[in-house]
């Protein structure tokens, strides 16, 4: 399964003029980048009996360990340089899941 969602936006506020109503700037929206993630499942039935089977499962979260962001700097007070950096993580780092099932 493959997952992309363009970055999700976020609000940012500018007070690096000084934190009188007048001068903060809100609004601002800027992007994250783009969320990707590739999820690979693999599964084997074993049939047994007559109306039995036993299945196996092996799962894989974000194949490719992509870093994807949840959020970024987004106060910035007098003295800072603006610098938008991403700072959360959204969705897990690459993640194995093993299962196993019976049906009858």
């Amino acid at each position: 399964m493959i997952t992309y969602g363009s970055g999700a936006p976020f609000n940012v506020i500018d007070a690096t003029q000084g934190f009188q109503p007048t001068v903060i700037k809100e609004g601002f929206f800027r992007h994250l980048p783009p969320f990707r993630q590739v999820d690979m499942r693999l599964q084997k039935f074993i049939h047994f009996g007559k109306d039995r089977e036993f299945g196996l499962s092996f799962e894989v979260f974000n194949l490719f360990n992509r870093t994807n962001f949840g959020g970024a700097n987004n106060f910035f007070g007098p003295g800072d340089v603006i610098k938008l950096e991403p700072n959360s993580l959204a969705g897990p780092p690459r993640t194995f899941q093993i299962g196993a099932n019976v049906r009858f």
